[in-house]
């Protein structure tokens, strides 16, 4: 059985549309969800600041937003389950920093790039070995649940 992403179709794009509001730096945020074996159920997504030295090229979930999350998730049925990121001059799928950048192996990636028509793509990605898989993705009809407090203002 192949794992996929089950994801809100409106949350999908809500993601998408905070990545190309904030070009040209990256953005970058926490899935929120669930996580069995037909794969990561995503139900919520929380916008974070980008604290990298360099956001137009890399990217940094601030650290007290990943921790007030799972203080709150700590009870509940639910987990981190993944982060997104845009890779504002690059394409939607993962690049050597990405590589670089993996320590949770279980958490889901999902990428976000203007892609050569200039409307902004979006992947998902596991971590597998020293670099990524691509997940299969399944958009539902659930709103899904976008997060305007977590820690970043989303700009219409």
């Amino acid at each position: 059985m192949t794992r996929r992403l089950w994801m809100a179709g409106r949350l999908w794009q809500r993601v998408i549309d905070d990545c190309r509001h904030r070009l040209p730096e990256e953005a970058c945020g926490l899935l929120i969800g669930r996580v069995d074996d037909a794969g990561w159920h995503v139900f919520r997504a929380c916008p974070s600041r980008n604290i990298a030295g360099n956001p137009r090229r890399h990217f940094e979930i601030d650290p007290l937003l990943r921790l007030k999350l799972e203080k709150e998730l700590r009870t509940g049925p639910f987990c981190v389950t993944g982060h997104y990121h845009g890779h504002p001059n690059g394409l939607a799928e993962p690049s050597a920093a990405d590589r670089a950048a993996i320590v949770e192996k279980h958490l889901l990636w999902l990428i976000a790039a203007p892609g050569s028509s200039g409307m902004m793509e979006m992947t998902a990605w596991r971590p597998l070995g020293n670099g990524f898989a691509p997940v299969p993705v399944t958009l539902t009809a659930d709103a899904g649940k976008w997060e305007e407090d977590a820690g970043y203002e989303f700009r219409q």
